[in-house]
């Protein structure tokens, strides 16, 4: 990306008194303009113009709390980009790079934060056309995800997986002869057919994914990951709805993660960080 590339010029900008909203883009072909991708209607978008470094911008009107963000991608769709949210003390910082998405909806999460704005900047386009998005859903606080384990340090609790900071993971004590686990909740069913996991080390334990069955009341293993060579996963797995889902690993003499971001979705997508779990 090249801040030189850009279109600077806004051809599309809204200000939402019931929402204190600021929408702009850099560029917006004919009606297709920038406050169409945050008016909550499926049947109006914001359409780019087509080259590959577009971007998208969104400034509340006072600072917000905000988890993360669910794209409605057009047939015109962004295979990577990068979100970052504005501090309130005015710095832009990146909470997300999502690389090779497939459209549909992404649906990202990076853990609570206390933003003045977002913005979403394309750095590769899904197909010949720019980017277009028919919605955005902004996650407020109501949405977050928690995590507990079976076993942790107090130095790294599980909770600090959901925070979206790279710098931070959980650490499991060494439990001998005896499985660990960790479980990500949603507030409500989603649909997930992935996880994105970063490992602390460079060597991942093979482990049992699962997911919790409201019906039967038990855990149902969706997957078997096997032992990895690299500390960066994608992990793909049939879509399931769930509230609920857990890592069970064996018993070893001690591991680490850090849980990026789940890949939620109706068909299935897969993004690069954070969740949306």
């Amino acid at each position: 990306m090249k801040i030189s590339n850009y279109f600077l010029l806004i051809l599309a900008a809204l200000t939402s008194n019931a929402l204190s909203l600021t929408i702009t883009a850099s560029s917006g072909q004919g009606t297709y303009n920038a406050s169409y991708a945050l008016d909550a209607k499926m049947d109006t978008r914001w359409a780019s113009e087509s080259s590959d470094d577009q971007w998208l911008q969104i400034i509340f009107g006072q600072p917000r709390e905000i988890v993360g963000l669910n794209i409605h991608w057009e047939t015109a769709y962004g295979r990577d980009y990068d979100i970052q949210l504005l501090t309130p003390d005015g710095k832009w910082t990146n909470v997300n790079k999502t690389r090779n998405s497939d459209g549909g909806i992404d649906a990202i999460y990076f853990g609570l934060r206390n933003a003045a704005g977002l913005k979403l900047i394309g750095l590769k386009r899904g197909t010949g056309w720019g980017y277009s998005i028919w919605d955005i859903d902004l996650l407020g606080k109501e949405a977050q995800r928690t995590a507990q384990a079976s076993s942790q340090t107090p130095e790294n609790p599980a909770n600090l997986v959901m925070d979206g900071l790279k710098e931070t993971f959980w650490k499991s004590n060494p439990t001998p002869n005896q499985q660990t686990s960790l479980e990500l909740t949603s507030p409500q069913p989603i649909d997930i057919g992935g996880l994105s996991i970063q490992w602390a080390q460079q060597h991942s334990a093979p482990c049992q994914i699962q997911s919790f069955d409201s019906d039967s009341e038990k855990w149902l293993t969706i997957t078997n990951k096997k032992a990895g060579v690299s500390n960066a996963e994608d992990i793909f797995f049939k879509t399931t709805n769930t509230s609920r889902i857990r890592l069970a690993l064996p018993s070893e003499p001690q591991r680490s993660c850090r849980h990026r971001r789940s890949t939620v979705q109706t068909a299935f997508r897969i993004m690069d960080t954070n969740p949306p779990f």
